[in-house]
């Protein structure tokens, strides 16, 4: 089966673009988790496809479409899970030992290394909140229109966050409270992150608005002087 799905994909490299084209067009290729999700989907379908006897339809749009987003979406709340579990772990483990050091410095070393293996290829535009606030969205991965900016100027700008955060998911399962946990835990490594791009910037969250209190978390990125 291995030599057979690696041949057939050999001689099908066009199956992978359809299969990104697809349904990975607004996420974060970089992200490791996304391609394994899409290398995960890819070879569904075409197991799907042998189990089926239907090989030869794999590329076609129709088997596209009534499987693409099946094997995706499984694979995607699969690692959702894992990431979701992996947090609930450290939150408690943090407010346990009442100690959010551990998780701010693995934050502050992922975030840090993700910009410095990117940053040439970042090609950000605008003034430097507005910077910030890309870099934030490319380094999550996630769709622009799932934070819409509500309030910009030269120094400033503010956005409301409605995209899936584990975070959120992890302190709903457990009754954590979002407002201790995102400040103790997921704020510095933002700060750090968007120091790359000019030190006087500072990153806050309203936290009259943060989910799930409200629907939205409001955010904010700033010049001070």
């Amino acid at each position: 089966m291995g030599g057979g799905l690696i041949k057939y994909l050999g001689s099908n490299l066009d199956l992978g673009a359809q299969i990104r084209a697809h349904h990975f067009t607004r996420v974060n290729w970089e992200n490791l988790h996304i391609r394994s999700i899409f290398c995960k989907t890819a070879v569904s379908c075409f197991l799907l496809a042998k189990v089926r006897g239907e090989a030869e339809k794999v590329g076609e749009p129709a088997f596209l479409e009534s499987n693409i987003n099946f094997c995706s979406n499984f694979y995607l709340m699969e690692e959702r899970e894992k990431t979701i579990q992996e947090i609930l772990v450290k939150i408690k483990e943090a407010k346990e030992m009442d100690d959010w050091s551990h998780v701010n410095s693995k934050l502050l070393e992922k975030r840090l290394g993700w910009y410095e293996e990117n940053k040439s290829n970042l090609n950000l535009q605008g003034k430097d909140a507005r910077k910030a606030y890309t870099l934030l969205i490319k380094y999550s991965g996630i769709d622009p229109r799932e934070v819409p900016v509500v309030y910009e100027d030269e120094r400033k700008i503010i956005w409301r966050s409605y995209n899936w955060c584990p975070v959120l998911e992890a302190c709903k399962r457990a009754g954590f409270d979002t407002r201790e946990v995102c400040k103790k835990g997921w704020e510095k490594s933002v700060q750090a992150l968007i120091e790359k791009i000019n030190p006087k910037l500072r990153f806050s969250r309203n936290y009259e608005r943060i989910r799930p209190y409200t629907e939205y978390c409001e955010e904010i990125i700033e010049l001070s002087d």
